[in-house]
């Protein structure tokens, strides 16, 4: 395995624990199975799965498909990721792709999901890609990318499914600080969602 973060990255213990932690679950799921099946092989949803596990396991909580603003609509969303470790709040917005030959498309899409949420007291975003490629043997054009993680799930068993063999996975992230304040103009007040700070007033009332 290989994590790669950049030394100025806020918080890079705590990506370290959290993706350390995300490659040991998938390497249990893939032991298990008796490398018969791997998580990161399957689609997004699968993977924010194991990073929100792994998030839980060292400490921290989280949750998928977390109810937050959006500048770009009324009626809100969903983020794709919201965790909470070591007092540090998060939004991840993730992709998932075969094809290592666009990963920056991907990534844009990611950051440009970031930028679109908004959460008055979430001011640190990550944008991810989870990348299962078909070829092993090709290496992706290594970006500018904050994190770089290259998973080899099995050097002695081939991980195949229809012939093809997907015994790498690669995680790629992008911090983005939003410093976005409810004052922009261009923002749109909630109306589908309610905010947290609203949830102890409602419960005051009853």
């Amino acid at each position: 395995m290989c994590i790669k973060i950049k030394d100025n990255l806020e918080n890079k213990n705590m990506w370290f624990n959290i993706l350390n932690q995300w490659i040991l679950n998938n390497k249990k799921y893939a032991e298990e199975l008796n490398y018969e099946d791997v998580i990161y092989w399957h689609n997004e949803m699968a993977n924010n799965s194991c990073l929100i596990s792994a998030i839980w396991q060292i400490g921290g909580v989280a949750t998928s498909e977390y109810s937050i603003d959006k500048k770009t609509t009324k009626n809100g969303g969903m983020a794709d990721i919201f965790f909470k470790l070591n007092d540090v709040s998060y939004i991840i917005e993730s992709k998932f792709t075969r094809d290592i030959n666009n990963i920056e498309v991907y990534m844009k899409n990611a950051i440009e999901d970031c930028k679109d949420s908004y959460e008055e007291d979430i001011k640190n975003k990550m944008a991810i890609v989870f990348v299962s490629p078909i070829n092993k043997k090709k290496e992706p054009k290594y970006q500018d990318y904050d994190i770089k993680v290259k998973l080899v799930i099995s050097d002695k068993k081939e991980v195949e499914y229809k012939n093809k063999v997907y015994n790498i996975v690669y995680l790629f992230g992008k911090y983005i600080k939003d410093t976005t304040s409810r004052s922009n103009k261009n923002m749109f007040p909630r109306s589908g969602n309610i905010q947290p700070s609203r949830i102890k007033e409602i419960n005051d009332r009853s």
